[in-house]
């Protein structure tokens, strides 16, 4: 690790990680195993739901449209959409990767919203594992188009970077703040679950392990009242990889 971040910048990137509640209970959507999501359950009304990054797996899209009639959205450049077997009533896929720019098969999160049949809609869901894309297509991101998603489920990749000032201050800081401006963390769980750092300071008292990888999912403020406590892990938390049991978070996400 570069150790050249500022220890209170490190702490205070974990502490931004750390779910403050959900004023609904959490049900999860999709599989079991990787492509499944703990949300609130507070489907009901949401118009669609935008997908970067398939990776051939579209439990978590399915379930929606299954469910709750859902319709998704779905991007990424790697894929092939004859091979996805995508059903067009439920999935509009578009063969781009999310990015800071509209060039060369890359666009952004701005122009893909605006562009959809559901521009106009102020209640949409973004589920992004986009291995590290993540941090310029959010920076890149309006805050008007930000505003209409009511849930958003992210991946965040490069934890163990959080040591590096560049990344801390110019990647992960910038897109939680911006994130927490307008939702409220509610739930955190860990992927990569092999792969752990260690964050310890003397100075400041904390000792943290902190995954390669973690899924965070955000509700929109003004509808997250009355909020119940965490539950980390949650009952309906699995390990993303079916062949290996999770390495549930430790303190401070749990008390």
């Amino acid at each position: 690790i570069l150790n050249d971040a500022s220890e209170l910048d490190i702490r205070e990137a974990i502490d931004l990680m750390i779910p403050t509640g959900c004023s609904k209970s959490l049900i999860r959507v999709g599989s079991k195993a990787d492509g499944g999501y703990l949300v609130p359950n507070h489907l009901e009304g949401i118009d669609a739901c935008f997908s970067p990054g398939v990776g051939g797996v579209t439990d978590f899209e399915d379930h929606l449209y299954e469910e709750w009639k859902i319709p998704s959205y779905l991007c990424d450049d790697s894929q092939d959409e004859s091979k996805l077997s995508l059903n067009p009533v439920s999935k509009c896929f578009s063969k781009n990767r999310l990015g800071s720019l509209d060039f060369k098969g890359q666009m952004t999160l701005d122009t893909w919203v605006r562009k959809s049949q559901h521009c106009q809609s102020e209640d949409l869901l973004l589920q992004m594992d986009i291995e590290g894309s993540e941090y310029p297509s959010l920076l890149s991101t309006s805050d008007s188009i930000l505003k209409k998603f009511r849930i958003i489920v992210i991946e965040f990749h490069w934890l163990t970077q959080l040591g590096n000032r560049r990344f801390l201050n110019m990647n992960f800081n910038p897109v939680m703040k911006k994130l927490l401006e307008y939702f409220d963390c509610v739930h955190a769980h860990a992927n990569l679950s092999d792969i752990y750092i260690n964050f310890s300071s003397v100075k400041y008292d904390y000792n943290i392990n902190v995954p390669a990888a973690i899924e965070l999912t955000f509700y929109r403020k003004g509808l997250n009242r009355f909020k119940n406590p965490p539950q980390i892990p949650h009952p309906l938390d699995y390990s993303n990889d079916i062949n290996s049991p999770s390495k549930n978070l430790g303190k401070p996400w749990t008390t």
